[in-house]
């Protein structure tokens, strides 16, 4: 397969992932010098608490220019996080990828290859969530609030997403909870850009333990539902989106 004509950015979260991260990391690398001529994988530690840090240092070290280790003293949280790696990459598309491993890296090439027939953000959904019914009923649930605020839809709140660097410029992120990637897509598509849904497939956590959605997090998605709803009404009445 002929690679694509993009350089890629690769952005990672990763708060106590000991046991994942450094697979991740080097699986993403196998898989990007098969795909684009150009790409790196910035790596984010959320102050975690296990040697995920010690250990992205040392990838760092060993594909210098290619792994760029990143540190929080505090947990932010993942999306805090995205926003401030979206803020460091070098290259023509982003691509969000978890570190637990439910999403693997060999499914960036589809997002790539929607992304070459012209789409400017490619949003991942999981129709087959291998999490707990909890987890799987909390999205659904969340998904409901935002149809009913701010009256936009997606298959999916928090998966792997692809983005065109020149559209997150453009963009003032304002969410700090679970609304980031749903008002990226929002207020893009308010400015003209081609937002594309595609299926992704979603495996069984193997390794670490599976955070719950923590109390700051819920607080923070609501308070930004309810105070980006007029802005995001706005922006839809006057682009018809």
């Amino acid at each position: 397969m002929a690679k694509f004509p993009f350089s890629l950015s690769v952005v990672i979260p990763a708060y106590n992932e000991e046991a994942n991260i450094g697979d991740v990391v080097r699986d993403t690398l196998l898989v990007l010098r098969t795909l684009v001529d150009s790409y790196e994988v910035l790596v984010m530690d959320d102050a975690s608490q296990d040697r995920t840090g010690a250990i992205i240092d040392r990838l760092g070290e060993e594909h210098p220019g290619l792994v760029r280790a990143f540190h929080h003293t505090t947990n932010q949280g993942t999306n805090p996080t995205l926003i401030e790696l979206f803020g460091a990459v070098r290259y023509d598309f982003v691509f969000f990828l978890p570190a637990d491993k439910q999403i693997l890296p060999h499914s960036i090439a589809h997002y790539l290859e929607v992304a070459r027939q012209g789409a400017d953000i490619v949003l991942g959904w999981r129709a087959r969530r291998a999490d707990p019914f909890h987890r799987a009923f909390l999205n659904w649930l969340y998904r409901a609030i935002m149809k009913l605020v701010l009256g936009v839809s997606y298959r999916d709140a928090s998966a792997s997403d692809l983005y065109k660097t020149e559209v997150l410029k453009k963009i003032s992120m304002e969410s700090r909870g679970r609304l980031l990637q749903a008002e990226i897509a929002t207020k893009a598509k308010c400015l003209g850009y081609r937002v594309v849904e595609v299926e992704v497939k979603h495996y069984p956590r193997q390794a670490g333990k599976q955070m719950g959605i923590a109390p700051r997090t819920a607080w923070r998605s609501l308070v930004d539902l309810w105070r980006l709803a007029p802005e995001i009404r706005k922006l839809r009445k006057l682009q018809k989106v």
